[in-house]
């Protein structure tokens, strides 16, 4: 999810962490990207945005976080997540590696729908 404000990352944080909790109570041990160290230490991404630029440095995180997703067994994706550019590169990303999309996390009902979304072959995937 993209956060306009500090609120908004405040709440986006919250989102991952109850769909995590969801997800650890259901078995899974779920990579949450709100416990990765952008976001646990925003003091060192903000320095490497004054020291990178801020596009170098999110391409920093991004590629860290595809390195974890590469790792992954499935991909659950937060309702909303369309708006996000990180969000939309990780679900190509997966798609593009044949990670299924397992689940989906809708906020709003605090709940986890089943999807067991396989990525099909033949598929054409839209360019983000």
């Amino acid at each position: 999810m993209t956060a306009a404000t500090a609120a908004d990352f405040r709440e986006n944080v919250s989102r991952f962490h109850d769909c995590a909790l969801l997800l650890e109570k259901s078995g899974l041990r779920p990579v949450n990207p709100a416990r990765s160290w952008p976001c646990r230490f925003a003091w060192l991404f903000k320095f490497m945005q004054r020291v990178l630029g801020p596009e170098l440095a999110y391409r920093l995180v991004l590629c860290y976080d595809l390195a974890l997703l590469s790792r992954s067994d499935a991909l659950c994706l937060i309702d909303g997540w369309q708006q996000s550019r990180g969000a939309r590169i990780e679900e190509n990303f997966a798609f593009r590696v044949g990670i299924p999309k397992t689940c989906r996390y809708d906020p709003k009902e605090k709940k986890l729908t089943q999807r067991d979304e396989q990525p099909k072959k033949n598929r054409k995937h839209k360019k983000q």
